[in-house]
């Protein structure tokens, strides 16, 4: 799977001329930076110790 680095569609596809490499959009990168954000969120949060309720 490339996600950076990937080639470009064929130059009859293309809309107006690009050269370089062709990147994820940046539709797609926020999304996976959300997600990302959230799993880590979730992850630091963990669930609470039991010795934290009692008393």
């Amino acid at each position: 799977m490339h996600l950076v680095a990937r080639p470009r569609p064929p130059a009859g596809d293309w809309v107006t001329s690009a050269s370089g490499w062709s990147f994820p959009s940046g539709h797609a990168t926020t999304a996976a930076l959300t997600a990302g954000l959230l799993i880590a969120a979730l992850l630091l949060r963990g669930s609470p110790s039991p010795a934290c309720h009692s008393s």
